[in-house]
């Protein structure tokens, strides 16, 4: 299925120390400290599908803070305002260079003079999807309100990336079945690594199995979603996650770089990784 997204230029700024004329540090963390008690708007870009689908999810899961609906023309007049929190499906930038990344991420944004990106989730290719993000956009909302959850408590998370959840997969993944979608590897995976890494736990199948178990709730298993640039090229940088069906938790995040050596997706260096926590 192939459909345009309506993306919004998210403003990605660098984490800075802001002192107080007393000389208070204001951390990440401690910004953090009202999110509860501000409404989070919740931006339609224009985009039916999408904009439906991230409404269920919200009604489904949001329980984080206050939330209202709302769309681009009122994020543009707000996103100055020090009183709302923003969640917002929108094309992601290079913070230094401000080129596209092609990918569209999930984002939580604090607004403020300058709006402050707190957590991104990568969603999918700008402009042309599959449609898989369909499928693990509630996955996506719980793991946007965990991650908050823990950068109120606790510096490190805050200044972390997703790959903070990662502790759930050196903890618990050894205990679960995988479930990779092959769409979701590299092109330098060949089949050698597939007979390689496969094992009684781990399995390569198409992606629209792979969905098709996340959306059972299957027990005890983890299942493949990666996002990549419509055209990667060298230097992109592309996701891949793992999350557990029937919780929607995410489990395992990582990024690479593409290179000769690391296509765009799951690359044997990734499958490596995975092994070594089972």
């Amino acid at each position: 299925m192939k459909r345009l997204i309506a993306t919004v230029a998210l403003i990605v700024t660098a984490i800075s120390f802001a002192f107080a004329q007393e000389g208070t540090v204001t951390t990440k963390k401690y910004r953090l400290a009202d999110f509860g008690e501000k409404v989070t708007k919740v931006v339609l870009t224009g985009n039916e599908i999408t904009d439906a689908a991230l409404m269920q999810a919200v009604v489904d899961s949001w329980t984080i803070a206050p939330f209202e609906f709302s769309d681009v023309q009122e994020y543009e007049t707000l996103k100055s305002v020090d009183g709302y929190y923003f969640l917002i499906a929108a094309e992601g930038f290079i913070a230094k260079t401000n080129e596209p990344t092609g990918i569209v991420f999930l984002s939580v944004v604090k607004g403020g003079v300058t709006p402050e990106e707190i957590v991104s989730v990568p969603l999918c290719p700008t402009g042309v999807t599959g449609g898989r993000e369909l499928v693990y956009i509630g996955a996506m909302v719980q793991t946007v309100q965990e991650f908050i959850e823990k950068a109120r408590t606790s510096e490190k998370a805050a200044y972390s990336d997703l790959s903070v959840f990662n502790s759930n997969f050196d903890r618990k993944g050894y205990q679960k079945q995988l479930y990779i979608a092959k769409e979701d590897l590299a092109d330098t995976v060949k089949e050698a690594d597939l007979e390689k890494y496969s094992d009684a736990d781990l399995y390569f199948r198409m992606d629209t199995e792979v969905d098709e178990i996340f959306e059972s709730g299957a027990y005890n298993t983890l299942c493949s979603y990666s996002v990549s640039p419509e055209q990667p090229k060298k230097g992109d940088t592309c996701y891949y996650m793992l999350f557990e069906a029937g919780t929607g938790k995410l489990y395992y995040y990582q990024k690479h770089k593409i290179s000769g050596r690391e296509g765009s997706g799951i690359s044997t260096a990734d499958l490596k990784k995975i092994s070594k926590g089972r």
